[in-house]
């Protein structure tokens, strides 16, 4: 799940490419909630929940960039 931008659509087609480029099947549809939580909550709350993991990820490249800076 993505949030609809030009930038998602144009990894999405990019990644289907790949997949059938291999051989495999692929397909990306839009969906919309019709009760319950608006877009904007929704994004909210993946960004939330993948706000730690992204985090952890420039944690660990600044620790390697630190490393290899300390090798020069």
């Amino acid at each position: 799940m993505l949030p609809l931008s030009d930038g998602a659509s144009e990894d999405l087609h990019w990644v289907l490419q790949e997949i059938v480029k291999e051989g495999g099947e692929a397909y990306i549809c839009e969906a919309s909630f019709v009760d319950g939580l608006s877009d904007g909550q929704i994004e909210a709350s993946f960004q939330a929940a993948r706000g730690a993991d992204y985090e952890a990820i420039a944690a660990r490249g600044d620790a390697s960039r630190r490393v290899l800076y300390r090798r020069r």
